[in-house]
């Protein structure tokens, strides 16, 4: 068991070197990439995809309902692939991923609207 005393040196050494030694490993990890996937039931080809964003910027400004009860951006062009997509019954579904990773192996966060319309 170590006593009060012990702590000492290791409070002395981590308040000079900045204590960077002992933050989480996750701390400088990127955030995660977003994407909407969106499937016909009669199709047997795989799912399409966009990315969506949590923070609107320059070329992502059209906002979306997520299924999350959070607001994603999508570009003017991509919002407009979506809303076809519902509107002709796909499912449509909120994914999360790693940066660097690809859409497929993205996991599935919720579905936004499932075949016919929720």
């Amino acid at each position: 068991m170590m006593h009060r005393t012990q702590y000492f040196p290791i409070v002395l050494a981590c308040a000079a070197l900045g204590c960077a030694f002992i933050l989480p490993a996750f701390a400088d990890d990127p955030p995660p990439v977003y994407y909407v996937s969106m499937r016909g039931l009669t199709t047997e080809s795989a799912p399409s995809f966009v990315t969506v964003t949590r923070e609107a910027d320059a070329t992502r400004a059209t906002s979306l309902a997520g299924c999350d009860e959070l607001t994603y951006y999508a570009t003017a062009a991509d919002a407009q692939t979506i809303a076809t997509a519902r509107a002709a019954g796909e499912v449509v579904q909120l994914h999360r991923g790693a940066q660097g990773g690809s859409p497929q192996s993205s996991a599935i966060v919720c579905i936004i609207d499932g075949a016919g319309g929720t």
